[in-house]
């Protein structure tokens, strides 16, 4: 807002209780010595606007003239206290300046600009102001540091890898966390539930501990002959022996990777009917941990699904365009950059972003090659071939513009591909990760941003976008 102007500074040596009668000092770009290792900053905005400021400013302090570096994203009107950090340096000289929140980050000329993976918003203060969120169960998603993290129903999974988006999975495993549970038979081999989960709850995954060599787990599941997927949370307790897995009665043991750590292992799919899902640690005295077995049917894993006494559906994410993001996007003249990761994905159709009444941004991938696709009314596919041998698996960036006289589409900084096909999308029927409202293709991965324009950028821009 042009009308929100810097009023005062002053820097503060206490823990930031608001004086009395504050006496202002230490303006803009003026040095001030705190004399302390610990200090505040008392700061104080105007605005000739009624209506506290909707774009936030930053707060930048230099440190003995070293470059500006930011204190707080989150300054409104009015007089506030903020923690302007501390140093083992009483004798620093700080220097105070305000800029607005326009950041560097937010591409050039984009109406809303969506960056899930850094948790960044432009304009407006959450995802929730563009995306709405449809999913009757609850779910996972996992962080850039590999921790698990849970979220209700009708809640946007969206963590510092993007946002997650997937289709709806059954798993078959029961009580896929308790292998105390008399539904796993175990032999020569113990367990209790007393381990931390890769989730980081307490005593909700379990230890199972070898009495003697070649120590099982098994459950047996009733099921059709159904191509299925098998992983499971695995980390190593005591030993350094093989650990195996299977899903085929224990006639083939897999044997998986163990570390100290929390890892995700897994079975590739297999058509089996009525499989027995077990684990076997081959040496005596070893013990691992164990976590969201899951067996669920189709050709890759998608994340977890907690089960109890019954098996356990994670519903679909039907993730839809709300308000100015769904005006843009329903506009003739428009843009569109996507940067998704869909790393379990191989040798599938997937990646579909943006559907409606027609779609586009479809990354397909089959075999050895990658696309990036676009759809019209009348279904006529524009394709491009994405560039730099770049595949959604390892993550890539794809771009869309088109207006009345045509369309461009362009992925990882290839060749751009254009025709004179109008796409047209519906207001309110627009879908970020599925293409329908009943679902149809999912992304199955993390949307790491979302950036729109409206109006048609050219293609050399488009290109840029994409590079890797």
């Amino acid at each position: 807002m042009t009308d929100l102007r810097q009023l005062h500074f002053r820097f503060r040596t206490d823990a930031g209780t608001a004086d009395a009668s504050p006496t202002w000092g230490a303006g803009e770009d003026v040095n001030y010595y705190p004399g302390t290792a610990n200090f505040r900053l008392r700061i104080g905005l105007r605005n000739a606007s009624t209506v506290v400021a909707a774009t936030p400013w930053e707060l930048y302090v230099s440190r003995n003239g070293d470059t500006y570096t930011p204190v707080t994203t989150t300054i409104a009107k009015g007089v506030q206290s903020v923690d302007a950090g501390s140093s083992a340096d009483d004798t620093q000289v700080l220097i105070p300046r305000l800029y607005p929140f326009t950041t560097d980050w937010i591409l050039s000329g984009a109406a809303i600009d969506l960056d899930f993976a850094g948790s960044r918003v432009f304009p407006g203060a959450s995802f929730t102001d563009y995306l709405s969120i449809s999913r009757a169960s609850a779910g996972y998603a996992l962080t850039a540091s590999g921790t698990l993290t849970s979220f209700s129903s009708n809640q946007l999974r969206q963590t510092d890898l993007g946002l997650l988006c997937e289709e709806a999975r059954t798993n078959l495993v029961l009580r896929n966390r308790d292998l105390t549970n008399a539904v796993w038979t175990k032999s020569n081999a113990t367990a209790a539930l007393d381990q931390t989960g890769p989730d980081g709850s307490a005593n909700s995954a379990s230890s199972l501990l070898a009495t003697a060599g070649n120590a099982t787990a098994l459950q047996s599941i009733t099921d059709a002959s159904t191509a299925r997927f098998q992983t499971a949370w695995v980390k190593r307790l005591i030993g350094s022996g093989t650990i195996n897995m299977t899903m085929d009665n224990g006639a083939t043991w897999t044997a998986v990777t163990v570390t100290t750590d929390w890892s995700r292992v897994s079975i590739p799919s297999q058509t089996i009917a009525n499989p027995t899902v077990g684990f076997r640690i081959v040496t005596s005295g070893d013990k691992i941990a164990i976590d969201f077995v899951q067996n669920e049917a189709g050709s890759f894993a998608s994340s977890e699904i907690a089960t109890t006494t019954t098996s356990a559906t994670r519903a679909a994410d039907l993730v839809n365009a709300v308000g100015s993001l769904d005006t843009v996007l329903a506009g003739t003249a428009k843009s569109s950059l996507v940067d998704v990761i869909v790393p379990q994905r191989t040798g599938v159709i997937g990646a579909v972003w943006v559907g409606g009444s027609s779609f586009f941004h479809l990354l397909k991938e089959h075999d050895t090659f990658q696309q990036v696709r676009s759809d019209a009314n009348d279904a006529t596919q524009l394709v491009a071939t994405i560039g730099n041998s770049l595949s959604y698996t390892t993550g890539v960036k794809i771009a869309f513009a088109g207006d009345g006289s045509g369309r461009s589409i362009v992925g990882g900084g290839g060749t751009v591909a254009t025709d004179a096909k109008t796409v047209t999308l519906t207001s309110g029927l627009i879908y970020i990760g599925s293409t329908t409202s009943s679902g149809g293709i999912y992304t199955g991965g993390y949307i790491r941003r979302l950036a729109v324009w409206s109006s048609r950028l050219d293609d050399v821009t488009l290109d840029a976008l994409t590079a890797p």
